[in-house]
């Protein structure tokens, strides 16, 4: 069966597909505002009701009022009496009003309810009838059939806008996944560096302790039975710095795991020196092999040394929150680009499907009109303006990544 002989055996379905789609083309859109008028009309009886409740709760006062004045028999109380009732009968007008309003939003609420699921279903038939449509073009259009200019310009336009857009894709993808490492990263320094400010804040709370244990050479031994004083600075510290390394080791890694995602924007934050249960040990804080001295004697807790190691912690681990906290922002705003990067290619991606569309419709309809296209058919201008040579496909490179 020639190409021709293939449209023409096609097109009684072409045409019911054309006319489904027409009655059909305006229903999601119709579908997605009655959804938000639902959205409305439901804030809207809500604040009636609640206006309502107030109103009769107004009304059952002005009533109770209206009784005990009508039960005096003073001027000055007939007087309030008069006024009462026409207090009464001006809520008794407004809850009318509110009721009235309430009915018809119900009302309008239950005709947009009636309505949306037809519309839903006219939507999904839509998407139905236009995949079908695709899929008719495609099996006549991907057998073998005779050249055409203007499906061919078309077919290599929609090629080199889908793939701009996996390329958009693919980095604004890699992208996002680098602010979320980066983030984080920067939320483990941040703990890290609240561990150490809290080791700091051990420390100078037992600076009382300092002379003492450096003038009379006390052991860790002796120190660990007085839990009120030096040694239980020496448990807060520790732990303090022991849990400010594990964060800091888990941002490490997290920079490392962004920086192999995106090497070319993804820097170091610097070193990061944390005391460690080594360094407590060679100064003497906890037992361990470098801290026995020759019969077993212990060596002296170094305090000073500590507080140093603590000092340079908080110093490198400022830095590096600083220096994350940067490279966050960089990377949102590297994404926020990219997004409009894919925004855009999605949309040329759109109008190369629709350009392929349109060459294949018109190829389609001439063909069934009866006209000869011939071997080789040059429709001009007649879809996209004058012909010209195509230009070799470039690399894609969105803006955010341009110098």
């Amino acid at each position: 069966m020639s190409f021709k002989e293939r449209v023409l055996a096609s097109a009684p379905r072409h045409i019911q597909l054309h006319i489904s789609l027409e009655k059909t083309s305006h229903a999601a859109a119709t579908a997605r505002q009655i959804e938000a008028s639902i959205s409305q009309i439901d804030g809207k009886i809500a604040t009636e009701t609640k206006t309502l409740e107030k109103l009769y709760w107004k009304v059952s006062k002005e009533r109770a009022e209206y009784e005990i004045s009508r039960e005096s028999q003073s001027d000055s109380f007939a007087a309030k009496t008069e006024n009462e009732e026409h207090e009464i009968n001006n809520v008794l007008e407004a809850q009318a009003k509110a009721n009235q309003n309430l009915e018809t939003l119900k009302a309008n609420l239950e005709e947009a309810q009636a309505k949306l699921p037809g519309l839903k279903e006219a939507a999904q038939l839509h998407t139905a009838y236009q995949s079908e449509l695709s899929s008719l073009y495609d099996t006549l259009f991907s057998a073998p059939h005779p050249p055409f200019l203007t499906l061919d310009i078309a077919t290599s336009l929609l090629g080199r806008a889908h793939a701009s857009y996996t390329a958009a894709s693919k980095l604004f993808d890699t992208a996002s996944q680098t602010v979320q490492l980066l983030t984080d990263a920067q939320k483990c320094l941040n703990l890290a560096l609240n561990s150490v400010t809290n080791a700091l804040d051990a420390r100078r709370r037992d600076t009382k302790w300092v002379p003492m244990a450096n003038s009379f050479n006390t052991s860790v031994d002796r120190l660990s039975t007085d839990r009120s004083g030096l040694a239980g600075g020496i448990d807060a510290e520790r732990n303090a710095m022991a849990l400010a390394q594990e964060q800091a080791v888990e941002a490490e890694g997290l920079l490392e795991r962004a920086r192999g995602l995106e090497p070319n924007f993804v820097k170091q934050v610097g070193a990061i020196q944390v005391a460690q249960l080594d360094f407590l040990v060679s100064c003497g804080a906890v037992e361990g092999p470098r801290s026995q001295g020759k019969g077993g004697k212990k060596v002296p807790f170094n305090i000073v040394r500590f507080e140093e190691k603590m000092d340079v912690a908080e110093r490198d681990l400022k830095r590096a929150v600083a220096e994350c906290a940067r490279q966050v922002n960089s990377a949102k705003e590297r994404v926020g680009s990219l997004k409009r990067e894919v925004d855009e290619a999605r949309d040329r991606l759109k109008d190369a499907e629709m350009g392929v569309r349109m060459a294949r419709e018109e190829i389609f309809k001439r063909i069934v009109d009866g006209e000869d296209l011939g071997e080789d058919v040059d429709f001009g201008g007649g879809l996209f303006g004058e012909m010209k040579p195509l230009e070799p496909l470039p690399s894609y490179v969105p803006t955010a990544y341009k110098n």
